[in-house]
């Protein structure tokens, strides 16, 4: 499962110097609480949000123009990012590395390459690193909403690059900025998202697939767990 591993370093483009400023706060407290390091005042950046006039033209024109920040996506997750019902999308750039952190070889002539250590059946010899995050936001869809909410989300989505839309009111920030009404969508993340982010970036990033998931199940049960009787029925 991709995850950060290095300093996580966010800015945010599109609306006010205060507001910005907001928005790379939350995000990046949001970052912390998951256990992650997060990049001081002038740190190169690795996750963007982008309040922009029409997420899917910006899309786009960042496709067509074979941008950086999407020179690793596929066409169909071109095809699906630039389709993505709402009023946000998000993708992330991963990359092979060893299990310690080892980065790939690349020779023109060569397949690339992965120094890695023996196998293991607890453990995979690469990992999934994600070393860079992006999240456009209608600006339009701002109003009336909290900076909170679009902060939160907007983590929650570059910090697992889980897609949005797919939650049921209620129970993840994932269904806000939906297509529909989203006027039941939580303002900040719950419970189901904090042992996710918790539960993704706890231990080692060479997990097998099958334990990782037995894992976050259990960083959600614990926080579910965590919230008054009432709520833990959602």
């Amino acid at each position: 499962m991709a995850r950060f591993s290095e300093e996580v370093c966010v800015t945010s483009l599109g609306l006010d110097a205060a507001s910005g400023q907001m928005i790379v706060d939350e995000v990046s407290a949001v970052a912390r609480m998951a256990g992650l390091r997060t990049g001081q005042t002038g740190c190169s950046p690795n996750l963007l949000v982008a309040f922009v006039a029409d997420g899917q033209s910006t899309a786009l024109r960042l496709a067509r123009a074979g941008a950086g920040a999407m020179r690793s996506q596929s066409l169909a997750a071109v095809k699906r990012i630039i389709g993505e019902a709402g009023q946000a999308r998000a993708w992330i750039e991963v990359e092979p590395r060893g299990r310690d952190g080892e980065r790939p070889i690349y020779s023109p002539d060569q397949p690339t390459m992965i120094r890695g250590r023996s196998l293991s059946r607890l453990s995979s010899p690469v990992r999934m690193e994600i070393v860079s995050a992006t999240v456009l936001i209608d600006r339009d869809a701002m109003q009336g909403r909290p900076l909170t909410q679009a902060a939160q989300y907007a983590a929650m989505r570059a910090l697992t690059g889980a897609q949005g839309g797919g939650a049921a009111a209620g129970e993840s920030i994932l269904s806000a900025f939906t297509s529909s009404d989203d006027v039941g969508a939580p303002k900040t993340l719950t419970a189901n998202d904090r042992g996710y982010l918790r539960g993704l970036y706890a231990g080692r990033g060479d997990i097998a697939g099958n334990l990782k998931f037995s894992s976050l199940v259990s960083y959600v049960l614990d926080e579910r767990s965590s919230l008054p009787a009432g709520d833990r029925a959602r």
